[in-house]
């Protein structure tokens, strides 16, 4: 039983005894003894509980003072950290920066690259499709002939125009385009009624498309077309003349020879060319594109 406990039933005894008289005095006086032992006792657990109470509460004085310094050290130690990684975002950022940078230029580069290969491919495939034009046009050439050279030197006239023809032609082939157009010159000056002599007119403007003289190739173009109307070599001739327009950019006059030998000369080698030549542009002209019009000049 508590003191407490004890305490309210002295108090509960005292004032029955007090109620049932005198004759329970001295009941009463020693409920009374007892109650004041009971009440020391209790003052005396009282005192205790404080005594105790006051040293949990210096404990917990003391256990809130230290996590309160602890708290202000983490705290401290917080800021110390988020200056020192707020200074190293700082040296980072400039790097990676620059270095975004760089990714960026070099990502232009490469496409840049990209860009300037496929074009270059797409002219060496112009290239490769221009020889074996070449290529077709010389197998479809007629084999030399000396009759009817006209115009001719005396005395060893046809051996001499034969001679300076091969000569001529050997050379445009090595490349010594220079030599072979005065030697054709030469040919068509003294021998310009011979069979031959639109061989030498043609091979004068496919030299000079080959040097990027476009109106020059136009001009023997021509007078191949016009001298030698039914020759076999005016269908190149003109396939020739309007691939100088196109380079010109002349567009619709390239578009109207190119109709115009699809038309005439329907089962010559050069037509099947001219025909993809003439779908392009009319592409172009339903789809007007600078790049695409440069693209067929290049």
């Amino acid at each position: 039983m508590s003191a407490s406990q004890r305490l309210i039933r002295s108090v509960v005894y005292l004032g029955l005894a007090a109620l049932m008289g005198t004759g329970s005095l001295s009941a009463a006086s020693r409920e009374m003894l007892t109650l004041q032992r009971e009440l020391s006792i209790v003052l005396l657990e009282v005192r205790q509980l404080k005594s105790q109470h006051g040293e949990r509460m210096a404990v917990l004085e003391e256990l809130t003072k230290q996590n309160l310094e602890v708290s202000n050290r983490m705290n401290q130690a917080m800021a110390v950290l988020e200056r020192q990684v707020a200074k190293q975002s700082e040296a980072l950022e400039q790097p990676v920066n620059s270095m975004s940078t760089r990714v960026e230029n070099m990502s232009n580069d490469f496409r840049d690259l990209r860009t300037a290969v496929e074009a270059i491919n797409t002219r060496v495939a112009r290239v490769q499709q221009e020889i074996e034009d070449i290529k077709t046009h010389l197998t479809t050439l007629p084999p030399p002939s000396f009759e009817g050279e006209g115009a001719a030197p005396e005395g060893n006239g046809l051996s001499s125009a034969g001679t300076l023809f091969d000569a001529a032609l050997g050379d445009f082939h090595r490349g010594n385009y220079e030599l072979s157009k005065v030697q054709f010159g030469n040919y068509l000056r003294d021998y310009s009624r011979s069979l031959r002599a639109v061989e030498a007119q043609y091979y004068l403007g496919a030299i000079a498309y080959s040097e990027q003289d476009y109106p020059e190739a136009i001009r023997n173009f021509d007078l191949v077309m016009e001298r030698y109307q039914v020759a076999t070599i005016t269908p190149d001739a003109q396939y020739k003349k309007a691939l100088s327009l196109m380079k010109l950019n002349h567009l619709d006059e390239a578009g109207s020879e190119l109709r115009s030998l699809v038309e005439q000369f329907p089962n010559s080698t050069v037509a099947p060319n001219a025909a993809a030549q003439l779908e392009e542009l009319q592409g172009v002209s339903e789809k007007p594109s600078p790049t695409r019009r440069s693209a067929l000049t290049n």
